[in-house]
């Protein structure tokens, strides 16, 4: 799936987290290393799915996705994976595609931002 726009600054609230989880910091590490060990999936679910146009199992996807960042406050997924469920399956908008690429990239850029955060941490 080509790249996209997506913007690049912070995709995670990781104080909120820390927060919503008592500052229990081995959990945040722990939760952000599983969603690390998802991401590669997640997109791959989102590619597949688009790719057989089988937009009943992309909404699926895509809100299992949402629910994987609320964890994280990630606004731009969370953003794109609202309006993608809400079009969806019975309303695939026109720009359908590059939004699902946009979602990718957004998940990509979580990803980068969590290794930070897991490396940083246990550095």
């Amino acid at each position: 799936m080509a790249s996209s726009t997506v913007n690049v600054g912070r995709q995670s609230d990781m104080n909120h987290l820390l927060t919503s989880l008592a500052g229990n910091l081995a959990m945040a590490r722990k939760l952000a290393r599983l969603f690390l060990e998802m991401q590669p999936k997640m997109v791959s679910d989102v590619e597949e799915a688009l790719g057989d146009w089988d937009l009943e199992r992309l909404r699926r996807v895509v809100h299992n996705i949402r629910g994987s960042c609320t964890l994280f406050s990630a606004e731009q997924c969370l953003t794109l994976t609202r309006k993608l469920e809400g079009d969806l399956p019975d309303r695939p908008g026109p720009h359908l595609v590059e939004e699902c690429s946009q979602l990718c990239s957004a998940l990509g850029y979580l990803a980068q931002e969590l290794e930070e955060f897991v490396t940083e941490e246990e550095a």
